[in-house]
């Protein structure tokens, strides 16, 4: 009887083993199926920005170059004068955003609000739990 027993529990503990190993492979394939979507659209999204990118930079140094063109035209300078003058503003231009950028960055709390407490009350209640 205590053979039957023990075998009866070796059966059912095998059978649990082996259904446990089914749901892990279950959950374990949707979670790379899961993964394999967010990677497309990852890359998907990764080539639209670049493309993106890509266009505005096109179009920022062709109206550069129309830019100069109008500044010749109305102003009669020579034409390397006003790419020189058109460059040289768009650097500063560009110089200016991008301090100002930094600055806001410097300016960031990348600690929430509240989060240095939250995490002072755990370790105080783990001191107090014995922890």
């Amino acid at each position: 009887m205590a053979a039957d027993h023990s075998q009866t529990l070796s059966n059912t503990a095998q059978g649990l083993l082996t259904d446990m190993e089914k749901l892990l492979g279950q959950r374990l394939g949707r979670l790379k199926d899961e993964v394999v979507t967010e990677l497309g659209k990852a890359a998907t999204a990764g080539t639209s920005l670049g493309g993106g990118v890509g266009m505005a930079a096109l179009g920022t140094i062709l109206g550069g170059i129309g830019f100069a063109h109008v500044v010749q035209r109305v102003t009669g300078l020579p034409l390397w004068f006003c790419y020189t003058g058109s460059s040289a503003l768009a650097c500063a231009i560009g110089a200016g955003l991008f301090a100002e950028g930094v600055k806001k960055v410097g300016e960031m709390d990348t600690v929430p609000e509240g989060a240095g407490q939250a995490a002072g009350e755990v370790v105080s209640r783990a001191a107090h739990a014995g922890v």
